[in-house]
């Protein structure tokens, strides 16, 4: 029964991992933070991997797996945004539209008993998140002028794939990729 839980709990690690991060970046601990954010990140992949490879998927972990990742990818991208990388109205609508879906999964949750799962569209919005993350806190570590102008591209792109990945959600046409 404990072996069933496992994804979940690596998924649960990655808020206390998330605020570390944070806290290292407030006290200016960039490679510290940047080493949490990629262990963070890589317990994304992990616990998606371990509970479809040994059939320890759940309801609950369909619920809390993207939830703790918008936890992280929000704070990722307020740390860019205050460390002058991204403007702070890529943040406002990330918050947003993430605040939003999630909402909305529970509305659903209530009322329809189901868990609106991750699809296509929002796991390639993760994943480009999660890239353009990383290339960010390259920049607090390198403060290369034309990696930052990259990063704030992939940040505009990653607000049009997150409304886009929205929107297939709330029209109900996500099942279908």
């Amino acid at each position: 029964m404990i072996l069933a839980q496992v994804p979940n709990l690596i998924s649960l690690s990655r808020i206390p991992l998330t605020a570390l991060a944070l806290y290292c970046f407030y006290v200016d601990r960039i490679g510290i933070a940047v080493f949490l954010f990629g262990i963070a990140s890589l317990s994304d992949m992990l616990d998606g991997y371990l509970a479809r490879r040994f059939l320890l998927e759940s309801e609950f972990g369909r619920l809390i797996d993207p939830i703790t990742d918008k936890v992280m990818v929000l704070a990722g991208f307020t740390v860019l945004a205050w460390k002058e990388i991204l403007p702070w109205w890529v943040v406002g609508v990330l918050a947003l539209r993430e605040v939003g879906l999630t909402l909305y999964r529970f509305a659903v949750l209530s009322k329809d008993n189901r868990v609106v799962p991750a699809f296509w569209w929002g796991k390639t919005k993760t994943g480009l998140q999660m890239f353009t993350l990383v290339l960010g806190f390259a920049t607090l570590l390198s403060r290369i002028d034309s990696l930052v102008l990259l990063v704030r591209w992939l940040a505009y792109l990653s607000v049009l794939v997150s409304l886009y990945s929205g929107y297939r959600i709330l029209v109900g046409r996500d099942g279908s990729d």
